[in-house]
């Protein structure tokens, strides 16, 4: 090997050095940083408060034991901090994909976060190294914004779900592409075993209500019980303003008409 081939050789051993330098370096920066995890968890709260959740990237055929009858589907979007910093996290929401026409049009979505032990409802959450916070939603109120608002672009078909958090000062983070949830246009429920029924439908649709108002939202299970005997014969509007009026108080007339439309409508 004469004296320039060995120049070479040394030149591309530096250079190989000095770039496995710089790249440890970068992965250096990165560990000591603050890094985020972001999970979409499908989950189910049923009339006695009772959380249980499933696999992130649906329930598919697993049964769903642990309920009662009368259960919500609720998105649970759950945000870790792997890093070894702290930071700030908001706007934790549904990042929703196929509602408009181009191909990489999305937008995000959110609600109340529902009042559930364990589920955080602040605004902003700081997350010291190795936290975890948990944020609940009403689903499907925000599914159906979703299906609307892709009407109106004149789309349909399914659309992809994704958890999305925003860290301060940075872009925002996204659950596993993977996983990601698609929700086909005539699907109502996460479970493919679960029929929903009128009197479902009517108990989601009062539990959407009450979830709104924290002071209410306790009684739920007391506003439903009351309903019951009345579900195995006919129903009317005034028989559900009767049963729900002394509950719920001034705001039972619009609480009671959805809940009675609910229940009007053809299995």
């Amino acid at each position: 090997m004469n004296r320039a081939d060995l120049a070479i050789v040394i030149s591309l051993i530096s250079t190989s050095i000095t770039a496995t330098g710089v790249a440890w370096q970068l992965v250096l920066y990165r560990l000591s940083g603050a890094r985020l995890q972001v999970r979409l968890i499908p989950a189910a709260i049923d009339i006695h408060e009772t959380v249980v959740s499933g696999p992130d990237k649906g329930w598919s055929d697993l049964p769903l034991r642990g309920l009662q009858k009368w259960k919500v589907d609720v998105s649970k979007i759950q945000v870790t901090n792997i890093g070894r910093t702290a930071v700030s996290v908001s706007a934790m929401s549904l990042d929703i994909k196929g509602v408009y026409p181009f191909r990489r049009g999305r937008f995000t979505i959110s609600g109340l976060p529902v009042p559930v032990r364990g589920g955080n409802k602040d605004e902003v959450i700081r997350l010291e190294a190795g936290a975890t916070a948990n944020m609940y939603f009403d689903f499907w109120p925000l599914i159906e914004e979703a299906k609307k608002r892709q009407a109106d672009n004149g789309k349909s078909g399914a659309i992809y779900i994704r958890g999305s958090v925003l860290p301060a000062g940075r872009r925002a983070c996204r659950s596993s592409w993977r996983k990601r949830w698609k929700i086909l246009p005539e699907q109502r429920v996460l479970r493919r075993d679960e029929t929903v029924t009128r009197e479902l439908n009517a108990y989601r649709t009062l539990w959407s209500h009450l979830h709104r108002d924290p002071e209410k939202f306790g009684l739920v299970g007391a506003a439903w019980y009351s309903l019951i005997p009345e579900l195995k014969g006919e129903i009317s509007l005034a028989k559900v303003k009767e049963h729900l009026e002394p509950l719920l108080g001034p705001t039972h007339h619009i609480i009671a008409h959805d809940v009675y439309s609910a229940l009007s409508e053809p299995e």
